[in-house]
């Protein structure tokens, strides 16, 4: 560990890929610590290593991580948080999701589809708000399923070509997994006339083809 307190930091991320290696749980106290390194690609390293090799197991570090003032540490710790489902994560994402750097607000916006129905409001909220979150929040819905299928539908008649083809790209998966109720038949009618409009023929045809 002695080695950490080199000054060139190329030489600090790999400690920390080597002692978490050799021991993760002991190398713990050492990767939190690196989430305050002076170099923001040490800190990167240290959330992806987090993630790799302790997941869940310094939320509170990885909250704090989320506010860096780095925007790709913001992005690292966003990213890892996702994958834990706890609610100081869904706290982190929601936070995140206003950043004023792309980068950040997307990450946060997609991680959200890992909550399932509880992030169901801020995606709606995000559909309506910019070209710049309308696709994360639509890859986002597709993670969630079914219940985000009203949302999904919703976007088909979105006023940009690529928030549409999300939205087709999402719904094609609900299709192809066999997961839509009978109840969705109109909704699924409802589809084929906005892609007849907007000219998406292989969706249609799938449509027109779906055994309900």
């Amino acid at each position: 560990q002695r080695a950490y307190d080199d000054r060139d930091g190329v030489v600090r991320q790999a400690v920390l890929t080597a002692l978490v290696q050799l021991d993760a749980q002991a190398a713990l106290p050492l990767l939190t610590g690196a989430l305050s390194d002076e170099d923001d690609q040490v800190r990167v390293t240290a959330v992806d290593l987090l993630a790799s090799y302790l997941p869940g197991e310094a939320n509170a570090a990885l909250v704090e991580a989320a506010t860096d003032e780095a925007a790709a540490v913001r992005v690292a710790a966003l990213r890892t948080l996702a994958t834990t489902a706890s609610d100081e994560a869904f706290d982190a994402l929601l936070q995140g999701r206003w950043d004023d750097d792309y980068r950040v607000s997307r990450t946060a916006i997609e991680g959200l589809g890992q909550f399932g129905e509880r992030a169901l409001p801020p995606l709606e909220e995000a559909l309506s708000e910019d070209r710049l979150s309308d696709q994360a929040a639509l890859h986002a819905l597709g993670k969630i399923g079914l219940p985000a299928l009203p949302l999904l539908l919703e976007g088909l008649n979105h006023n940009r070509l690529p928030a549409r083809r999300a939205a087709a790209d999402a719904l094609l998966i609900l299709l192809a997994a066999g997961n839509l109720p009978q109840k969705s038949e109109q909704r699924i009618l409802d589809a084929r006339k906005a892609l007849t409009l907007y000219g998406e023929p292989d969706l249609v045809d799938i449509l027109d083809n779906y055994d309900l």
